[in-house]
């Protein structure tokens, strides 16, 4: 229910930035959606790389879901329903990273709601309102509406065009987006699932220039570790085997493993 709330107000919010930037109209409207998408992108990079290679405390338990050798998807949705209880929405979506580099497509067979679940209220709305009273407020010029309303919707949706990467076939609305150049296709998504230290951009790849040598940084400076590519184990996990972090975008046989939930 919250979630549907958070969609409706996000919703109205756009629409109420679109009539603003209308009654402002002028010339950089294109230029500032452009530039919005832009951030979106290099945002969605940024979320991306951190997510990946953020620690997750050991009292997570989230190496019970990411070493689970169950294949039944009732047991792994149970369990998941289990340890996923009070966490925290970024704890929560920083396991969906973990776990989407060794098995790729669940992520494409998730609902738009799900994938939506965390970045809407998190990313999105926020972004979404501010813009609303800068713009009420009569401090934001059409173009800088343009600007917040495109990185407000990159940030809302930037897990669910990340899904689209992995779904066959993706939406047609995908595929429009995809040969006007202003979404990334699987085959350039796949640099960063066959390497994981590259490319972290899910919606255009177009400021992976610019991430590419953060990451770099970054590790070098100690910050993202490969050791946080999966959850710390416990005793319970100890013994189990690590499943494969780099299968690109290979397609397991259903029920291979319940990662859908």
């Amino acid at each position: 229910m919250w979630f549907r709330i958070a969609a409706v107000v996000f919703a109205s919010s756009i629409v109420l930035n679109l009539v603003l930037m209308a009654m402002r109209a002028d010339g950089w409207i294109v230029p500032g959606l452009l530039f919005g998408w832009i951030l979106a992108d290099f945002g969605s990079g940024l979320l991306h790389m951190l997510m990946d290679y953020v620690h997750c405390p050991k009292e997570l338990g989230f190496d019970r879901l990411y070493f689970h050798q169950g294949y039944r998807d009732q047991t792994y949705a149970a369990l998941k329903r289990e340890v996923m209880a009070g966490r925290s929405a970024f704890y929560r979506l920083a396991f969906d990273f973990k776990i989407h580099h060794p098995w790729p497509d669940g992520l494409g067979r998730r609902s738009t709601a799900t994938l939506c679940r965390e970045t809407l209220p998190m990313f999105g709305l926020p972004l979404s309102i501010l813009v609303n009273l800068a713009a009420i407020a009569g401090s934001l010029s059409a173009g800088w509406i343009a600007v917040g309303t495109t990185l407000a919707i990159g940030g809302a949706f930037a897990q669910y065009l990340h899904g689209q990467m992995h779904r066959e076939p993706p939406a047609r609305h995908v595929l429009v987006l995809r040969r006007l150049g202003l979404l990334m296709t699987p085959a350039a998504h796949r640099i960063h699932h066959d390497t994981l230290d590259r490319d972290f951009a899910i919606i255009t790849g177009w400021t992976n220039p610019l991430l590419n040598p953060i990451f770099r940084a970054l590790r070098h400076l100690g910050i993202c570790r490969d050791a946080d590519l999966e959850p710390p184990r416990t005793e319970a996990t100890r013994d189990l085997p690590s499943p494969d972090p780099r299968p690109g975008l290979a397609r397991p046989s259903a029920g291979e493993h319940p990662v859908a939930g």
